[in-house]
């Protein structure tokens, strides 16, 4: 079964490994079509439960992946470990014109995407 899923009006993506750049890189490609597939525009991203750390110039490289393959017009929303979040992920997407947002909070993130009705669905 795959991580990833279109969910009527947002795809959702929720992952549980060890972190892999070669994995994330394909993730995104992934993610990416299945939104242009379905004509989606909203998508929800949950790395909570990935385990290592993604090191600055990884973050970096995935970051221009995001914008190479979701373009501008898909809005991300990432949730991951509030412990981690330093902002950086975000500030080179948004400083390039793209839209992210990054929380350690999963209802802050359904509520970014304006989705609060369906909050329950995130653990």
């Amino acid at each position: 079964m795959s991580p990833i899923d279109y969910r009527g009006d947002f795809v959702y993506g929720e992952f549980h490994e060890a972190y892999d750049y070669a994995r994330f890189q394909n993730y995104i490609v992934e993610t990416a079509n299945l939104c242009r597939q379905k004509k989606c525009h909203k998508l929800l991203i949950d790395i909570r439960a990935v385990t290592g750390k993604i090191n600055t110039w990884d973050r970096f490289r995935l970051a221009e992946s995001v914008l190479r393959y979701y373009g501008w017009d898909i809005q991300l929303v990432v949730v991951y470990r509030a412990e981690e979040l330093n902002g950086f992920v975000e500030n080179v997407i948004v400083n390039r014109g793209g839209n992210i947002q990054v929380f350690g909070d999963p209802a802050l993130a359904y509520q970014a995407l304006g989705l609060e009705d369906r909050a329950g669905v995130v653990k």
